[in-house]
């Protein structure tokens, strides 16, 4: 996480992927190339998924093409917690999450660990829906 704060606030690649997300159109202008951006926040964001699932499969006892269906929902969860459009807010939910659903096995099955991330849910669509971190600008 602290990479990918660095990379987005301190490189020329992270302030144009930044300004991609303000605006694209006002990106281009400003000279930025937005097609050489797209193609990198691509590669980032594939190798970030490989890695992801790397260590994913290290810490699954049996690796099978499509293990990490389970996982989508909790990731969803975390993304919708933390504000879409919003890599600070998905780091945040993600952390919340995690916490809330490793926490919960303490007072609760663990079977039911999906469930707590699924109450999550709920309760920022009905109480919060914009997440935690509300994109400046956005509605």
């Amino acid at each position: 996480m602290a990479a990918i704060h660095l990379l987005l606030t301190r490189t020329e690649i992270g302030k144009a992927m930044r300004a991609m997300s303000d605006s694209v159109d006002l990106a281009q202008i400003s000279g930025i190339d937005t097609d050489r951006i797209t193609s990198y926040t691509w590669l980032l964001s594939g190798c970030l998924a490989g890695l992801a699932g790397i260590v994913l499969a290290i810490n699954i006892t049996s690796f099978q093409p499509a293990f990490g269906g389970e996982f989508l929902f909790v990731i969803f969860a975390a993304v919708i917690l933390g504000g879409v459009g919003s890599p600070y807010g998905a780091m945040l939910g993600a952390l919340v999450i995690g916490l809330a659903t490793e926490m919960s096995a303490v007072l609760i099955n663990s079977a039911y660990k999906n469930d707590v991330a699924f109450a999550l849910l709920i309760l920022t669509l009905l109480l919060r829906p914009q997440g935690i971190i509300r994109m400046a600008g956005k509605a």
